[in-house]
């Protein structure tokens, strides 16, 4: 089920609430600095924050109250999303490398920092928190999805790395798949895992078996894929040249890519409406139905 109003970014991204649902609070990530929208967000929503900065953003992710900012070689930053004064800034995990993308599960941030691996902190208390366990990977490690006591990596060329994260203070590599492409980004949806590999396509790989993933099926493309959102029974996959496409994972073992309108109309005017958004209109509270560059798609 997709959200009355919700997001999917080509460079940006939304979060925030349970499968299913709006969130209360949408966190939109703009290339310079998250801003906080009320939702639904289409409809009579209006920008109740922000939360300034200059580091490059590489994602959010929303848990219990509190938005995690990646920001690069800026760490990681923590904001409050629950104060009656708008969003605030309430602590930094640094980064070794360069923070890439982060996950959480219980009270625990998983952050995929580079070249620097898999970092584990536990921010039970989001004023101070700590580094608990660290996995050295052999590639970069760009984006991170988690599955019960499993972690997801999209570790550059060195494919796909699969972690127990049992022992939060100890994660140990427990199975990899490599592919030829650069693996840029991982999303997790059941037994399944969609990785979009740069050149190589979109990857779905069955984790039935943890220690050995398979790969069953591959989806081509003619630009580097470089982010995948799954959403119900669509795998939203977004290239190099800022295309996106849909493609329907109903049967994994055999993607296909269905039709969905493009921005300005036309022939594929057909099924839900996709409107482009830039972040400078949200921010000034006015939508621009024909940006030249895509931002984000709103799905009504």
């Amino acid at each position: 089920m997709i959200c009355e109003s919700a997001l999917l970014f080509a460079s940006m991204m939304i979060a925030g609430g349970s499968a299913g649902r709006c969130p209360e609070t949408a966190v939109v990530e703009t290339m310079r600095s998250p801003v906080f929208i009320d939702a639904p967000y289409w409809q009579g929503s209006r920008v109740v924050g922000g939360v300034a900065q200059v580091a490059p953003i590489d994602g959010v992710r929303v848990s219990d109250g509190l938005a995690l900012v990646v920001c690069g070689t800026s760490g990681v930053w923590i904001i409050d999303l629950t104060s009656t004064r708008g969003p605030k800034l309430v602590a930094v995990i640094a980064a070794l490398d360069r923070a890439s993308g982060v996950a959480v599960t219980d009270k625990f941030a998983l952050i995929a920092d580079g070249y620097a691996g898999l970092g584990v902190f536990d921010i039970g208390d989001p004023l101070r928190p700590s580094e608990v366990g660290r996995l050295d990977t052999p590639g970069f490690a760009g984006s991170v999805a988690v599955v019960g006591t499993t972690a997801l990596i999209a570790d550059g060329y060195q494919g796909l790395r699969v972690v127990d994260i049992g022992d939060p203070a100890a994660p140990v590599e427990i199975g990899c798949l490599s592919q030829s492409g650069w693996a840029n980004d991982v999303a997790v949806s059941g037994r399944y895992a969609y990785l979009a590999a740069g050149a190589a396509g979109l990857r779905v790989i069955d984790l039935n078996e943890p220690a050995a993933p398979l790969e069953i099926a591959v989806v081509d493309s003619i630009g580097a894929v470089r982010r995948v959102v799954v959403e119900g029974p669509n795998a939203w996959i977004i290239d190099d040249r800022g295309r996106i496409r849909a493609i329907d994972i109903r049967e994994p073992t055999a993607p296909v890519e269905i039709e969905f309108p493009n921005r300005s109309g036309g022939e594929n005017d057909a099924g839900p409406v996709f409107k482009p958004v830039r972040a400078a209109d949200l921010i000034n509270g006015r939508v621009n139905p024909a940006p030249s560059w895509i931002d984000a798609l709103v799905f009504e």
